[in-house]
């Protein structure tokens, strides 16, 4: 395999990663959320890290095109 992919496998799966760990995040938060009655700083977070995580993790999972051609930009 060339290096351009093998940079391509090893986005992907930070991708599949990021999504994985996303939604765990979030059905935590959730939990969280539904069985405490005082909101804080610390569940809006655990809310908007999840919500930003997963369009880049789908990003990443579709192979991040913009990121590998500026990694390589000799390739197509």
């Amino acid at each position: 395999m060339r290096p351009p992919e093998v940079f391509g496998i090893i986005l992907r799966v930070l991708g599949l990663i990021t999504i994985v760990y996303c939604l765990w995040s979030l059905f935590i938060g959730i939990a969280i959320y539904s069985s405490s009655d005082v909101a804080d700083l610390g569940m809006v977070w655990s809310f908007i890290i999840p919500i930003v995580g997963i369009p880049l993790g789908l990003y990443l999972l579709r192979g991040a095109p913009r990121v590998l051609r500026f990694s390589y930009p000799s390739e197509k």
